[in-house]
C-alpha cells in the first residue's frame, strides 16, 4: 500500500470515529501533523470524506488547524485578484 493510500485510509477512519462536528478538524489536524501541505490536505480530505473539492477547501481553509495560515493565504488571494483586475483594465 502506498503512503498516500495509507494516509487516506487513516483519515477515513478518523472521520468515522468522531462526531461529525469534530471529525473534519481531527482529520485535518492529523494530515498537518503528517507534514501534508494545505493543498495536499484538501486533496486527501476530499477523497477520504467523499466530498467536493470546494467543500474540502472550505473545511481546510477555515479549520483551527490551518488558522495560522489563513490571513497570509487571504492576502495572497487578494493580491492575485488585484493583479488580474489591473491586467484586464490595461488590456482595454
Amino acid at each position: 500500500m502506498k503512503a498516500r493510500d495509507r494516509i487516506v485510509s487513516e483519515c477515513r477512519k478518523l472521520l468515522l470515529e468522531k462526531k461529525e462536528s469534530e471529525s473534519y478538524e481531527t482529520a485535518i489536524s492529523f494530515l498537518r501533523k503528517r507534514n501534508l501541505s494545505k493543498t495536499q490536505s484538501i486533496m486527501v480530505l476530499m477523497e477520504a470524506a467523499n466530498i467536493s473539492m470546494a467543500q474540502s477547501k472550505e473545511c481546510v481553509h477555515f479549520s483551527k488547524t490551518w488558522q495560522d495560515m489563513r490571513e497570509q493565504d487571504e492576502k495572497i488571494i487578494n493580491l492575485a485578484e488585484k493583479i488580474l483586475v489591473d491586467n484586464k483594465s490595461e488590456e482595454k
